[in-house]
């Protein structure tokens, strides 16, 4: 008599089986229960299963001794069902920071949920909604596992391309450089209000002219990153009145004409 050991004996597909050699069996014929033999002392077999459900193999041994006597023995291996990650994502293209992605889960089999959302935020909802907070291209993956740890991964084949959402916002107001003029560039985090820029999201064509109250053209940039000082010709303008005219064109290909007008304030 003799005892087939299998390690391991249970665990989630693809199983990779170990069984050792036994002590006193000389020849060896195996059979795994899956269509596959062996006549090997200390075999491997890898177990797969694609249902749902788990499935029992049963393995068969005929071993011989020393003696020419034979015996049989079995053993049971458990093979658990693995999930089946999937998921839908709307919209594949959000802007930020408003348009939330919505995760919809399709998966199967499975009881607990890990989402990648590719910016270095996760979930554990089973369909959680993300927004992006910064312009990009992203990656969604999600982790599915069932309630014997067993795990399927899904990424979703298009990315998410996350865009700045479209606008120009003008102030009404701003107060020049009595110091001299720097060309009009201004920087994010300028606390000064010494040039006059509109706010531009998503934009990639852009004109700005600046007008005095009579018509006269005195300023023009095609830069979103340059505005105007509220000098001419070198010269600091007059507190007054001043007509700014925008014409751009959105990621998005939106035209947008904008006019309006602006107080200098010195």
């Amino acid at each position: 008599e003799f005892t087939i050991v299998a390690l391991p004996d249970s665990g989630c597909s693809p199983l990779n089986v170990v069984f050792p050699s036994i002590t006193n069996v000389v020849s060896y014929q195996w059979n795994f229960g899956d269509g596959n033999i062996s006549t090997s002392n200390n075999p491997s077999n890898i177990y797969f299963n694609n249902s749902q459900s788990t499935k029992i193999f049963t393995v068969q041994l005929i071993g011989t001794d020393a003696y020419g006597c034979k015996d049989t023995s079995l053993n049971s291996i458990k093979v658990f069902a693995s999930p089946i990650a999937l998921f839908q994502a709307n919209p594949t293209m959000a802007f930020v920071p408003t348009t939330p992605v919505e995760c919809t889960n399709l998966s199967s089999g499975a009881s607990s949920y890990y989402w990648d959302f590719g910016d270095s935020n996760h979930s554990t909802e089973t369909s959680p909604s993300h927004i992006y907070q910064n312009e990009g291209s992203y990656q969604i993956y999600l982790v599915a596992t069932n309630s014997h740890g067993c795990v399927d991964t899904f990424n979703l084949a298009s990315k998410i391309t996350a865009v700045l959402e479209s606008g120009i916002e003008v102030p009404n107001a701003f107060s020049p450089n009595p110091n001299g003029g720097n060309g009009g560039v201004y920087g994010a985090t300028d606390t000064n209000n010494d040039v006059f820029h509109p706010v531009i999201k998503g934009v990639d064509k852009y004109e700005l002219n600046i007008f005095s109250r009579w018509g006269e053209l005195l300023f023009v940039s095609k830069d979103v990153n340059i505005g105007w000082d509220g000098y001419y010709k070198g010269k600091l303008c007059t507190q007054d009145v001043y007509i700014w005219k925008i014409t751009a064109t959105t990621i998005d290909d939106k035209k947008i004409n904008k006019t309006g007008d602006l107080l200098l304030l010195r």
